[in-house]
Order: C-alpha cells, then sequence, then structure tokens
C-alpha cells in the first residue's frame, strides 16, 4: 500500500511539473503557511496567492519546501518580526515589514514576485541567485535595498528604483542585465541611459550587464563602485574621465570581452580584484598617480602581455598578476624596488621567459628584492640609441670611446653604469666638461646626464 502511495505521488508530481498549479491561502498567522500546505501541495505547486500575516518562517517554506513555486503574490501580505532559528538565515531578529535576508536565495525555480506595499526594507541577497526571476516590483515604501538584494538576476526585465529610496547596498543590482530607471523625485540616485548613479553622478553604481561595445563613462563621475562593471562580457573598450580617483573591488571583474580600458592620472586606488579574469586585456599602462595595487587586481587577466609599473606604485599586494601567464614584459620604473610582501604577487608569470626592465642604477636592488629577484632576465631601461646623440642642450661623444668621454651639458651631473647597473663613476658638470673613462673595461655602459639616458661603448 506504501508503494502504491508513493508511486501515485510520483505521478501526480510528475503531471505538476508540466502544469501549473495555483494556490491561494487567504487569513494566514505568523508561521502558519507550511501548515497550511499537504505534502503533495509543497511538492506541486506552482503560483501562489497569500494575504494575511506572515513571518521570516514563512518565507523558508517557500523557498526551501515548495520545490516548483515559480510565482508569488504577496500583495495583501503584512509582515510580522520573528526572532529565532526557523527563519531564512541565522537565529536572529527579523524586523517587521522586512523582506527577510536570503527570503529566496538562490531559488532557480521563482520567475514572478509581487511584493506588498507595506515594506520598507529588502533585506541583503533577499532574491540573491534567482537566476530565472523576470518580474519584481519595488514598491513606492521601500527606502533600503541591502547588498546582494537583486544579485545574477540576470533575466529581470526592468529595474525601477521609486522616489523613497535612501540606501542601496553594494552589488545590490550586480549581474543584471536590465536598465535601471530611477524616479525623477528621488534625492539620492539618478540613472543615465540605464546606468545607476548616485544623485550627483560622481559615483557610478551599476552597470547593467547588457551593454556592450563601447562605453563612455561621464566626466563628473569620481568613483566606479564595487562590482559596477562585474560581468559585463559584451563591452570591448570603457573611457574613464580625469576625474575618476577610485576603482573599487571588483569594478570591472569578469568582462570577459574587454579589450581596452584608458586608467586616468587622477586615479589613486585600483581596489582588490578590480580587473580579475579579464582575458580581453592585452596590455595595461598604470598611472603614475597609483601607489598602491590592490589584491588580485588583473588576477587572471591571461592574454596579459605588458604592464607598465609607474615609480609612484610603493606597495604590490598579494596575487596581483596571477595567472597573467602569457605575461612577456614587465616595466619597472622605480629606483627603489615596490614592496611585495608576498611571494605570490606574480604567481603563474613565467620569471624566466618574462623580461623586467628597471632603471639601469637599480638592477642591484631589484636582484636582491623580494619576488623581483626572481626574474631572471632583469635588464636595464634604455631611453636612448646606440649612436651618438646631439640636442641643443646636451652632447656626448665619442661613440665609441677610449679614455675620455666629452659631455657638453648644462652644470648638473653625469653617472655611468656598467650593463649589469652598477655605478662605476659619478661627478658634477661643468661646460665641456672631460669625463676619463680610461679604467673601464671594454664593453657597453649607460650614461645618464642630468637624469636623461643615453647608451655609450667603451673600447
Amino acid at each position: 500500500m506504501k508503494n502504491l502511495f508513493l508511486f501515485l505521488m510520483a505521478v501526480c508530481i510528475s503531471v505538476a511539473v508540466q502544469a501549473q498549479i495555483s494556490k491561494t491561502i487567504t487569513d494566514l498567522t505568523p508561521g502558519e503557511l507550511f501548515t497550511k500546505m499537504s505534502t503533495l501541495e509543497l511538492y506541486t505547486v506552482t503560483n501562489l496567492t497569500l494575504s494575511g500575516t506572515i513571518d521570516a518562517r514563512d518565507f523558508k517554506t517557500m523557498r526551501d519546501n515548495m520545490l516548483q513555486l515559480a510565482v508569488i503574490d504577496l500583495t495583501q501580505v503584512n509582515i510580522a518580526e520573528y526572532t529565532g532559528g526557523e527563519g531564512t538565515h541565522w537565529n536572529m531578529t527579523y524586523p517587521v515589514n522586512f523582506i527577510p535576508e536570503r527570503a529566496f536565495l538562490s531559488k532557480i525555480s521563482l520567475t514572478s514576485v509581487t511584493l506588498p506595499n507595506s515594506i520598507t526594507s529588502i533585506e541583503k541577497e533577499a532574491l540573491n541567485g534567482c537566476s530565472n526571476l523576470y518580474s519584481v516590483n519595488i514598491p513606492s515604501s521601500v527606502t533600503n535595498i541591502k547588498a546582494g538584494a537583486f544579485f545574477m538576476c540576470s533575466l529581470l526585465t526592468s529595474i525601477y528604483i521609486p522616489a523613497s529610496v535612501i540606501e542601496i547596498g553594494s552589488s545590490a543590482f550586480s549581474g543584471c542585465s536590465a536598465n535601471i530607471t530611477v524616479d525623477s523625485e528621488n534625492s539620492n540616485y539618478s540613472n543615465i541611459e540605464g546606468v545607476l548613479f548616485n544623485k550627483t553622478q560622481t559615483a557610478l553604481i551599476q552597470c547593467p550587464i547588457s551593454k556592450s561595445g563601447k562605453y563612455t563613462i561621464p566626466s563628473s563621475v569620481k568613483i566606479i563602485n564595487e562590482q559596477a562593471f562585474s560581468y559585463c562580457k559584451n563591452l570591448t573598450s570603457v573611457i574613464l574621465p580625469n576625474s575618476v580617483t577610485t576603482i573599487e573591488i571588483s569594478a570591472f571583474s569578469d568582462c570577459y570581452g574587454l579589450k581596452s580600458v584608458s586608467l586616468p592620472n587622477s586615479l589613486t586606488e585600483i581596489g582588490v580584484a578590480a580587473f580579475q579574469n579579464c582575458p580581453g586585456l592585452t596590455s595595461v599602462s598604470i598611472p603614475n598617480s597609483i601607489s598602491i595595487i590592490g589584491n588580485g587586481a588583473f588576477a587572471g587577466c591571461e592574454n596579459l602581455l605588458s604592464i607598465n609599473i609607474p615609480a609612484s606604485v610603493l606597495f604590490l599586494e598579494d596575487v596581483v598578476f596571477q595567472n597573467c601567464t602569457k605575461l612577456a614584459s614587465i616595466y619597472a620604473y622605480s629606483t627603489i624596488p615596490a614592496v611585495l610582501p608576498f611571494s605570490s604577487t606574480f604567481s603563474g608569470v613565467d620569471k624566466n621567459t618574462c623580461a623586467l626592465y628597471v632603471p639601469a642604477g637599480s638592477m642591484d636592488l631589484y636582484k636582491a628584492a623580494n619576488v623581483w629577484k626572481d626574474f631572471t632576465k632583469i635588464e636595464a631601461l634604455i631611453t636612448s640609441t646606440d649612436k651618438e646623440i646631439k640636442t641643443d642642450l646636451v652632447t656626448v661623444w665619442p661613440n665609441p670611446a677610449k679614455d675620455l668621454l666629452t659631455i657638453n651639458a648644462e652644470k648638473g651631473s653625469v653617472s655611468i653604469y656598467n650593463y649589469n647597473g652598477k655605478l662605476e663613476i659619478t661627478q658634477s658638470l661643468e661646460y665641456d666638461k672631460l669625463v676619463n673613462i680610461g679604467s673601464l673595461t671594454p664593453g657597453m655602459y649607460l650614461v645618464l646626464v642630468n637624469g636623461i639616458c643615453y647608451k655609450i661603448i667603451k673600447d
């Protein structure tokens, strides 16, 4: 008899999966939903309409026990406070008129939700991971949309932010493809062509992942918020204005099609994982306004061939260039090697084939510095030709030279380095100054005249 019951239930469930099964429950009291459903209904109901009062326990029933639930209408519902361990997250207090934290987390069967007009907050990760959700309303009573509330909801067809909203948490709409529209009366937020900004448009909060091709960020923007462009896989180019100072955590992560991005000299901060997993990028020139590059900023940029690290960079954090497996050249312009406290800053980079170019006078420092010393091809940065060089202010000759080198230059200094970066000669300059190089062994040398580098041959 038991086997027959299980068989019949399986048949009913199979039929239900292929059909829309609706249920309406009225006059609910908090925590009562589970008891109002039969076992078969829990497995088969697809469309649910509720009225009365519910709490976090009832949201847990909808999320975890109603396996086929797709359409939910909560228009006539009030949400009561609940304290305890049977809600949607931890043993905690769930406030009145809040859509609870993780209310429908990863509910992939869900396609449409109508929320009650009495709610004031949509809590953290409330609809996070609802990858088949295409319709949801944000009532005009809502003041807060917390972090990750609609994260990976990629099928949403539209997002409307009412005038009442005063706070939108980080990554609230990350991974959403729908254009975002903000009520013109909202005092904290605005939108331009579907992209979400703060009211003054100094912070770019969220770009929908449907954006494609080239995108130019408005000249008013100073901050690119956390995950603002994450998963914008069809973007190929982003132009940042000179107003931008900060790129926050994962701002451009997983932009698989991104081929170029201009980093302005106004930029002072590149956040953790800012460009992680952007295999379209082939070269990066970091502006000389940057002093610290955050963890994993360019990790996984597997087609990155070349990077320029300006003298302003003092500190590289962990796994900054991890798994940049095609990196062939690094140009480090600081005379004092940037601090690399983690051995995995360049993990996955072939340090035997990737060439590291450094200031001529600093080669010994790089060869002794943590991580930098692991590169086997450390070479001097060259900024001149092998020939005699003449300008209006400087003449270095003859080239090749035997015992004396004539340097016709303004007053200043000259320093001569061998090709391993060792300082051999330094002295002050007068007009038409002769420098005795007779003691040097024959070979190639670098001559720095008032900060300008020339290459000479000693016979």
